[in-house]
C-alpha cells in the first residue's frame, strides 16, 4: 500500500468513527429531548390530578359545608332531608376525577392511576355513606379518604422521583456553599 491509500483508509476510518460519535450524540440528544418533554407533560397531568384531589377532599371535609351540619339535625330524618337536597350532590366529585383521569390516563402508570382510582371511589363511597345518620361513621371514612389522599400523592412523588431529584439539588446545593 502507498502512502496515499493508507491516509485515504485513515481518513475514511477516522470519517466513519466521527459520523459513527455525532450520530449517537444526536439520537441521544433527542432521546433526552423526548423524556424531558414527556416528564413535563407528567408533572402538569400530576398537578391537574393533586389539585382535583385537594379539591375534592376539602369539599368532603367533614368540618365544612354540607357535611358540617350533621352536628346541627336533631333525627335521622332530618338529616335525611338535608342529604337530599345538599349532600347527595357531591357523588359527581369522584366521577369527575374519574374522567380526569380518562383524559390524562396515557401519562399514568398501573400503579397511580390504581391509587387515584381507589380515592375516587372512596369519595363516592364517603358522600353515600354520609347520607347515613352516623357522624362516627362519617368521620371515619373521611379518615380513610384522608389516608387514601395521601397515597395518591406518595405513588405519584414516587413516580416522578421526586426524592431523588431532591437528594440530587440536596447534594448541588451542598456543592456551591462549599465553594
Amino acid at each position: 500500500m502507498t502512502t496515499t491509500e493508507i491516509l485515504t483508509l485513515t481518513n475514511i476510518i477516522l470519517t466513519a468513527i466521527t459520523l459513527t460519535v455525532v450520530y449517537s450524540n444526536y439520537r441521544h440528544g433527542r432521546e433526552k429531548d423526548f423524556q424531558d418533554s414527556l416528564y413535563k407533560i407528567k408533572v402538569e397531568s400530576y398537578k391537574k390530578i393533586v389539585d382535583q384531589c385537594v379539591d375534592v377532599w376539602q369539599q368532603l371535609d367533614i368540618n365544612s359545608t354540607p357535611f358540617v351540619q350533621i352536628y346541627d339535625c336533631k333525627d335521622k330524618d332530618e338529616w335525611e332531608l338535608y342529604c337530599e337536597k345538599e349532600v347527595t350532590k357531591l357523588v359527581h366529585l369522584g366521577f369527575d376525577i374519574q374522567k380526569t383521569i380518562f383524559k390524562e390516563t396515557t401519562f399514568f402508570p398501573a400503579k397511580v392511576m390504581d391509587a387515584v382510582f381507589d380515592f375516587s371511589n372512596k369519595c363516592i363511597r364517603y358522600v353515600v355513606i354520609a347520607t347515613h345518620f352516623d357522624p362516627a361513621l362519617i368521620i371515619e371514612k373521611q379518615d380513610e379518604l384522608h389516608e387514601t389522599f395521601f397515597e395518591v400523592v406518595n405513588s405519584l412523588r414516587t413516580d416522578l422521583g421526586i426524592d431523588v431529584i431532591d437528594e440530587s439539588l440536596q447534594k448541588r446545593i451542598g456543592e456551591m456553599s462549599n465553594e
